[in-house]
């Protein structure tokens, strides 16, 4: 696997993720985005968030290049991005407001929940995009390569 992917660690998570893994194994990690697991907790699901090494990476909005309705997506991306429509946003599904103006708006109680609170980014990872566009397709390849043996 040149490295980058422990097969064990690998097999032992593909079991895990199967039902397969020993009866005595009482915890198991899994990535997801992080509104994801809080809308299940709200549902009463006992799940935790461990931030610790969790990734993260940035979206952008862009407008396609001849766009006829320009200046409408200029109008919108304004308007999702003013403090209180973040606020909004981060209330209703826990992501961290692209506007930091929108923080003092959340309240006090909330604000820990979001991955951008300061103790969740103290040693979170910022994804490569550039190295997962080189190089994602060959290792989803050589990854389902593996899975299927």
């Amino acid at each position: 696997m040149g490295g980058f992917l422990d097969p064990t660690l690998c097999r032992r998570l593909a079991r895990a993720s199967s039902n397969r893994e020993p009866a005595e194994l009482k915890y198991r990690r899994h990535g997801s985005f992080n509104g994801r697991i809080a809308a299940a907790q709200k549902e009463g699901k006992n799940l935790k968030i461990v931030w610790d090494g969790s990734l993260y990476d940035f979206d952008s909005w862009a407008i396609p290049k001849g766009s006829p309705n320009k200046d409408a997506a200029y109008r919108f991306i304004a308007f999702a991005s003013k403090p209180e429509n973040q606020k909004v946003y981060s209330q209703n599904i826990s992501y961290g407001p692209s506007n930091k103006k929108a923080l003092s708006l959340l309240d006090r109680a909330e604000r820990p929940e979001l991955p951008t609170a300061p103790q969740n980014m103290k040693n979170a990872v910022k994804v490569d995009l550039e190295f997962w566009a080189d190089h994602g397709e060959s290792l989803e390849q050589r990854f389902n390569a593996w899975a299927l043996r």
